[in-house]
């Protein structure tokens, strides 16, 4: 079962002095754009809080691929953020997630025709097919690799793509590639549940 948690990032100044294990906060500290610092803060924590309930893991020893995908022994996670949505994948096999919220990219006409020449998309279309991609690719472990998007083909099989909306009735696609039944639990937050 693929367990997957999302978030909306209204806490990260009430858990912003908590301290994280160094090899998780320097991954966090590579983002230099403040909004995207804070959801990757808000992420590892509660990938972490996570591990911590449901898998009886304190304090995982994290392995990386050689793209430098994350992973802990016997556990596959995948972390992305969007505007102030958090998504996180849990599973024991492999997973790639993405979250994207519609008009986050500026310019999606150009790139629209760039990637997907042969296709008349929607922006929601696109951005919908745009985290399938980012998902697979995050399946794949390599990142998005520009060069092979004109000849990708989506198997939308084993890719899955949600549309939730923010508080604020922001709207964002998510998609999940995995092989097995996935699990989404909405998490809201009180001074509870922090801890």
């Amino acid at each position: 079962m693929t367990k997957v948690f999302v978030i909306e990032n209204k806490i990260y100044d009430s858990i912003k002095d908590i301290k994280l294990p160094d090899n998780v906060y320097n991954r966090v500290t590579k983002y230099k754009i403040e909004n995207d610092y804070k959801n990757s803060f808000v992420a590892w924590f509660f990938l972490l809080k996570i591990l911590k309930e449901d898998f009886n893991i304190d304090n995982p020893i994290m392995y990386e691929n050689e793209y430098h995908k994350p992973y802990i022994e016997g556990i596959f996670f995948n972390i992305s953020h969007s505007n102030n949505m958090v998504v996180i994948g849990i599973s024991n096999n492999n997973i790639g997630i993405d979250i994207e919220m519609i008009n986050t990219l500026k310019d999606l006409s150009s790139l629209k025709k760039k990637l997907f020449s042969n296709e008349l998309l929607d922006d929601d279309s696109f951005i919908k097919k745009w985290t399938q991609i980012e998902a697979k690719f995050k399946y794949d472990g390599t990142g998005i690799v520009y060069s092979n998007l004109k000849d990708l083909k989506i198997d939308e099989e084993n890719i899955k793509s949600f549309e939730i909306f923010d508080s604020y009735k922001n709207k964002y696609y998510f998609s999940i590639k995995t092989n097995e039944e996935i699990d989404i639990k909405f998490i809201h937050f009180n001074d509870n549940n922090l801890n």
